[in-house]
This record gives structure tokens, C-alpha cells and sequence, in this order.
């Protein structure tokens, strides 16, 4: 399991809050991707800070992208009915609109060695039971899976972060075995595509044991990203 240390860039030349670092200290089996130190730099863009005003406007263009190895962009979603990846806002992410999705994987031009994910879910995106839904039968999954490996090459993502948060919470006690069959047959898929494979997950063991054949699920990814934060506020 790797060791993540998740840290939100501070002051007004980062404009706080719509990105995030994780420092990631792994055992990999992947050296092209890895400092020489073993250290990966995984940087999240939340794509909604475009709509802020003033100096808390964050822009693709605003992406540190040489301080990454990996760098993801929040996000697609799971449409609700066909229950495949889509685009989660059309002005933003589509060519009919901003373009961001072709936008941020051109950054790799200011760091070639950077590796341009897109990153599926988000806090907002569980929150219904439509990943319940997908992992539990074999075809809408098989269907999420041909589907996505197509959509990740029309924009020219190195791969797909997983954050469906959380399987098993407040959701059927199936999703564990659900999210393990998910990303093992996403594994098989990328694979042959050299497409990276990686996951968003909780650090609450709770949430880890209703939601985590842990042994398994590291075995199909190519990274765990540790959300090591929020451990204590106003709750």
C-alpha cells in the first residue's frame, strides 16, 4: 500500500483550493514513470474553479504540470442511464465549448514525461446508486469498460482514476466484490492499450473494509491515491 501525502498548494500565485499534490512514495513496477528517487508528484485539477472569480479563477492553463508525474483531470461522470463515462459539464470539457479535456492533455507538451489522467467520479457523482448498478452485472460492466478504453483515446488520456466514493457506503454490501471484478476487468482492458490504471480511495478503515478486497484491488492498479485528508473539521 502506498504512502500519500495530500497537500493543497497555498497563496495567491496557486490560487488555493482548486489544486491538489499528492506526494506519493510507491513500490512500482512502472520505473518509466518514476523520479529517481521512486516518487510520484499526482496533481488534480478540479475543473469547476474555472468559474470562480477574481483570484480564485483556476484555469487548465494555471496547472503547475511541470511540478508532476501524473496529473488528473476532476472530472467525467457515470450517466445515469447507459451507465458509461460522459463528459461531466459540456461548456468545459467538450470541443463544442472550451475544449478542456483536449486542453489539459496538451499539457504533457510542458512536460513530456507527465502522465495525463482523467479522473472518474467525485463526492458528488457516488452519491446516487448508479455505480452500485454498473458493478453488479457482468454486461453493463463489460459495456462501462469497451466504452471507456474509446473515450480516454478520443481525448488522449495516458489513463483512469477511479473515485467512486465509496463502494459499500450507504450503498449495497455487493460493491466490494462489485468494485474488484470492475477494476480487474478495466486491468485487462488497458493493458494491451498501455492505458494506467489508478484509484482514488478512502483512508477510513471502515470504509476500507466494507469497500476494499485491498490485496486484489492493488494487485489490478497501477497506483492507489490515498485521500489521507479531512480527518477533522466542524464533524
Amino acid at each position: 500500500m502506498p504512502k500519500a501525502l495530500n497537500m493543497v498548494i497555498p497563496g495567491s500565485s496557486w490560487k488555493c483550493g482548486a489544486f491538489m499534490i499528492s506526494l506519493l512514495v510507491l513500490l512500482s513496477t512502472t520505473p518509466d514513470m518514476t523520479s529517481a528517487a521512486g516518487d510520484k508528484v499526482v496533481c488534480y485539477y478540479a475543473s469547476w474553479a474555472h468559474y470562480r472569480t477574481g483570484a480564485a479563477r483556476y484555469t487548465v492553463d494555471d496547472v503547475p504540470v511541470e511540478l508532476c508525474t501524473h496529473a488528473i483531470y476532476a472530472f467525467a461522470v457515470l450517466d445515469a442511464d447507459s451507465l458509461v463515462a460522459r463528459e461531466h459539464d459540456a461548456y468545459l470539457d467538450k470541443a463544442a465549448g472550451l475544449d478542456n479535456y483536449r486542453r489539459f492533455v496538451t499539457l504533457r507538451e510542458r512536460n513530456p514525461q507527465a502522465k495525463m489522467l482523467l479522473g472518474l467520479g467525485g463526492w458528488t457523482d457516488s452519491r446516487s446508486d448508479k455505480y452500485s448498478r454498473l458493478v453488479s452485472e457482468p454486461q453493463r460492466r463489460a459495456a462501462f469498460v469497451s466504452h471507456v478504453v474509446s473515450f480516454l483515446q478520443e481525448y488522449g488520456f495516458d489513463g483512469l482514476d477511479l473515485d467512486w466514493e465509496y463502494p459499500g457506503y450507504q450503498s449495497s454490501p455487493q460493491d466490494r466484490e462489485g468494485f474488484r471484478l470492475w477494476v480487474e476487468e478495466l486491468r485487462a482492458a488497458f493493458s494491451p492499450h498501455g492505458l494506467l490504471l489508478t484509484a482514488a480511495v478512502s483512508a477510513g478503515r471502515d470504509v476500507i473494509d466494507r469497500g476494499y478486497d485491498v490485496p486484489a484491488v492493488a494487485e489490478a492498479l497501477d497506483q492507489i491515491h490515498l485521500m489521507s485528508y479531512d480527518f477533522h473539521g466542524s464533524w
